[in-house]
């Protein structure tokens, strides 16, 4: 279980990668997650090139990940990340979608 402080602060620097756009590089489909991730398999991970040139890696939410194609254009988005087994504590952060 991870720690609120610890979700805290992660979440601080969101703000900072939201509406970012850049390519796929690389992606993968996970069939088998980690239990806080069950109800959400099977689900894409991407790696992304942003345009500034950081390279990012996160889950797809995009539309059917079959579309998914190695230099598709991207942009990155907030979303919950994880479900929580404290239903006080939300977790959010970065995810990708298709560019508008």
């Amino acid at each position: 279980m991870i720690s609120p402080v610890k979700i805290w602060r992660r979440q601080k620097n969101i703000r900072n990668m939201l509406g970012k756009k850049g390519v796929v590089l690389s992606w993968t489909i996970i069939y088998t997650p980690s239990n806080d991730f069950k109800k959400s398999a099977p689900y894409p991970v991407l790696l992304a090139q942003l345009d500034s040139g950081e390279k990012v890696v996160g889950q797809y939410v995009g539309t059917l990940y079959n579309d998914l194609k190695i230099g598709m254009r991207i942009r990155t988005i907030l979303r919950k990340t994880r479900i929580t087994h404290n239903e006080d504590i939300i977790s959010y952060g970065i995810k990708f979608t298709n560019e508008i």
